[in-house]
């Protein structure tokens, strides 16, 4: 999957990155984090019933819902690993250096980036935002 040249990669990084950046502010906008919880193995358990945010319309917060409910589903589809690197990289309050994940994951750090690669790629197939080469013809 690394090498397919079926991926347009930038744009599919970029999809990738802005679903979690949306995820983290809707995330971090809620009243109540709802017993999130963080297992070892990087699942996320987490009460959507007990969500809530201030200020927000019905259908403002069960859009929020859902994009959270996307993300958090998705993300737990991946592997151990790959849940390892992208909570530790894009979801949680600590941000740590790639080198440091990549040490404490026992990768050098050229092995790491190919993984990582690969894990954003997962990530972007689980919530459907990935670009391909055909659909990036219809657009232009």
């Amino acid at each position: 999957m690394y090498d397919n040249p079926e991926i347009l990669w930038p744009k599919t990084k970029h999809n990738v990155l802005v679903a979690l950046k949306v995820y983290n502010y809707y995330f971090l906008s809620l009243i109540n984090e709802s017993g999130l919880k963080i297992s070892e193995d990087y699942r996320i358990e987490v009460n959507v019933n007990q969500f809530r945010f201030s200020n927000k319309t019905k259908k403002e917060e069960n859009k929020r819902i859902e994009i959270i409910k996307q993300v958090i589903t998705s993300f737990n589809k991946l592997n151990n690993i790959d849940k390892e690197i992208i909570y530790r990289t894009y979801l949680s309050k600590i941000k740590v250096n790639d080198d440091v994940i990549a040490n404490d994951l026992g990768f050098s750090v050229k092995y790491y980036y190919k993984i990582k690669k690969e894990a954003i790629i997962r990530l972007a197939f689980a919530l459907g935002v990935e670009v391909l080469k055909e659909d990036n013809n219809e657009n232009d």
